[in-house]
């Protein structure tokens, strides 16, 4: 099947448009993510913190012995 040169540009377009709309979308979650944690930060104290990644800390708590 032949694949004409409009159809051509308009998939290395859409591929080009997903991997920045794929870019976006880290940024935005990354942003949120940030936010939630603050918030949690600024109604918790410092321990939210802690219980958002207490598996981390216990993990690093088990590996120090």
């Amino acid at each position: 099947m032949f694949i004409g040169e409009d159809s051509l540009l308009f998939l290395v377009l859409l591929v080009l448009l997903l991997y920045q709309l794929q870019n976006c979308l880290k940024i935005i979650y990354n942003e949120v993510a940030i936010v939630v944690i603050n918030t949690l930060d600024i109604v918790f104290g410092h321990q939210s913190k802690n219980w958002i990644f207490g598996w981390s800390v216990d993990a690093r708590r088990l590996r120090k012995g």
